[in-house]
């Protein structure tokens, strides 16, 4: 699993930690969930989180490789928005379908 931030400095990887800490109830079993998944398949997550505020991140992008196509991401991100064959995983919104 990688973690890097959009454009901020390495500092702001900390309220990405927080957000994480803070997940309880359903959120914290899925999260669990797909960590586990991505753990025994050897697979690939990259989470790209943006905080203007400390121990507050305001966006964020989850970005899992595909096995299929180890070129290609399923990305969700903090709007909803989703593109289930991203080529770009760097961004805290999810690239447009086929980008």
């Amino acid at each position: 699993m990688t973690g890097t931030t959009d454009g901020a400095t390495a500092a702001a990887c900390a309220p990405a930690a927080s957000g994480v800490a803070n997940l309880s109830g359903t959120n914290l079993s899925n999260a669990i969930a797909l960590l586990k998944d991505v753990y025994a398949n050897s697979g690939t997550m990259t989470i790209i989180v943006h905080a203007t505020t400390a121990n507050t991140p305001d966006a964020y992008a989850i970005y899992g490789g595909l096995v299929s196509d180890t070129t290609k991401y399923f990305c969700i991100d903090s709007t909803g928005q989703t593109n289930p064959i991203a080529i770009a995983h760097t961004a805290v919104t999810c690239p447009a379908s086929g980008s």
